[in-house]
């Protein structure tokens, strides 16, 4: 009888370290993914504010010429062929000289941003509970489609500034003839509208991604009391 005791003593002292080991596990895996979500949220944050950058020039603010004003005088009919042509020269400087770069950084920023949406794929992958790990991914998942919706905006900027720069440099070749431009014109006229209501689609529908993927983490949060680091979003309310 006593060993039959131990025997049962036994079993359950084995099924409550298996229970804790399990649990510890548990509260690990849904830690790491704590923390690459706060990764995400800041490389998030920091894509959001490069994404503005190649279309806002800083010296906008000042009341300064800038690629802008530029480009809508190079294509104002109603000023001279010469004045349209040295405005002309003078956006595509400008954009050579700010504008090209802030496409860059921003690409790069988006380089980090597909990062660590990997990191939280992975680590939603490891949390071993079914319920937990499936809203787990359905954030990783959401925090993808953010960064792929970055990756289609920095497309359809290159697009844009590709139309614009290629009527500026026909202009220049031209003397500022605008009306010798043509079907450069004509495809600039009907491809650039279209592209700025996909670049609004672009970050609306990103803005409603993310706000589904922080109720989401906010879901998981509340059933797993999982610790609550902190990102630059919920640092800059």
């Amino acid at each position: 009888m006593k060993n039959i005791s131990k025997i049962i003593l036994g079993i359950v002292v084995l099924f409550a370290l298996f229970f804790a080991f399990t649990l510890i596990a548990e509260n690990k895996s849904l830690d790491a993914f704590a923390q690459g979500y706060s990764d995400f949220k800041n490389q998030q944050y920091d894509t959001s504010i490069y994404s503005y950058v190649p279309i806002v020039d800083g010296h906008s603010e000042t009341g300064e010429e800038n690629y802008f004003t530029y480009l809508a005088r190079a294509v104002d009919t109603k000023q001279s062929n010469n004045f349209r042509k040295v405005n002309a020269e003078q956006a595509l400087a400008a954009y050579d000289s700010m504008n090209r770069e802030a496409i860059d950084i921003f690409s790069e920023r988006i380089g980090k941003l597909d990062s660590a949406a990997s990191q939280l794929v992975e680590a939603a992958n490891t949390i071993d509970k079914h319920e937990h790990r499936a809203t787990a991914v359905e954030v990783a998942k959401q925090a993808r489609q953010i960064q792929q919706n970055y990756r289609d905006l920095l497309l359809k900027y290159v697009e844009r500034f590709n139309l614009q720069t290629k009527l500026l440099g026909e202009l220049v070749n031209n003397g500022g003839d605008i009306f010798a431009l043509g079907n450069t014109l004509k495809d600039g006229g009907t491809k650039i509208p279209k592209i700025g209501e996909d670049i609004e689609s672009l970050m609306e529908e990103t803005e409603k991604v993310s706000q589904k993927m922080d109720d989401l983490y906010s879901s998981l949060k509340g059933r797993t009391g999982i610790k609550d680091y902190p990102n630059k979003f919920t640092g800059n309310k």
